[in-house]
């Protein structure tokens, strides 16, 4: 994947919605057995961005613009909807922007993640591999943990 491809706004919320956990945002349920981990919807994601941000539309619009972008069907977003999903993610928006951020917070959800699930630490060393590289390649670690298939 070209670094252009990796930059889009759609590859970084894909990225944030593959490792993000529905339950760490207040007021959102947890699965029927209770457990902490599942992604977030799109609508869960949609009532969001328009509660934020109204003026993005109706929320069945923005709803299938955000299945687009977590299905890969759309790279990007119209820009009123960056802040919010930023908000959404509890990330800053420069994440969506800039390269060198994104990577430092993805390491660090990652790094969160595999502590929620038992891990102490994490090193990744003498590696040719770029950081986010590195990074997906543990965020692939912390699906099969939970159990997920991707």
């Amino acid at each position: 994947m070209s670094e252009q491809e990796r930059a889009s706004i759609g590859n970084r919320v894909r990225r944030l919605w593959h490792i993000q956990q529905a339950g760490a945002a207040p007021g959102v349920a947890t699965d029927k057995e209770g457990a902490a981990w599942r992604r977030y919807t799109a609508g869960e994601i949609a009532a969001a961005l328009v509660t934020q941000n109204p003026d993005l539309g109706d929320v069945r619009e923005v709803r299938a613009m955000v299945g687009e972008l977590l299905t890969g069907q759309r790279d990007s977003a119209p820009p009123a909807a960056v802040p919010p999903l930023a908000t959404f993610f509890g990330v800053p928006p420069e994440y969506f922007t800039d390269t060198f951020t994104a990577e430092g917070i993805e390491a660090e959800l990652v790094d969160a993640a595999l502590r929620e699930l038992g891990a102490g630490s994490v090193s990744v060393c003498r590696t040719d591999r770029t950081r986010a590289a590195q990074n997906h390649a543990l965020m692939v670690v912390v699906d099969v943990l939970r159990g997920q298939d991707g």
